[in-house]
């Protein structure tokens, strides 16, 4: 099925994420993503590969303190890139989560 150019309308949405810094300096990127209206398949947001789709911080920089969490206590790498301890906290968790696998209940013994 061929739809018209009326049919489907867009929208910009403009988002502030976070990068990793330029010289010591924080970096903040704004994001203007398209927002599609489609009758048929219902509004639907441009996806960005560098961009999870709730995240705050781009992925370069998300992975960049998972790996420095490898070394160093969530609270210093918090403070060496101007972060939340929870942002960073939820980064580490979410990481070891999709790096860990699932613990395989039936063969543990009590």
């Amino acid at each position: 099925m061929v739809r018209s150019l009326q049919q489907v309308t867009a929208k910009t949405v403009v988002r502030c994420v976070r990068d990793l810094p330029i010289l010591d300096a924080r970096t903040y990127v704004w994001v203007p993503r398209y927002r599609v209206a489609c009758p048929i398949c219902r509004p639907k947001l441009e996806a960005l590969s560098w961009l999870s789709p709730w995240e705050r911080v781009t992925r370069c920089l998300a992975e960049t303190g998972v790996r420095l969490c490898r070394t160093l206590p969530v609270k210093q790498v918090a403070e060496f890139y101007g972060l939340d301890w929870d942002a960073v906290k939820t980064l580490d968790t979410a990481a070891l989560a999709e790096q860990l696998l699932p613990v395989e209940w039936p063969s543990v013994v009590r």
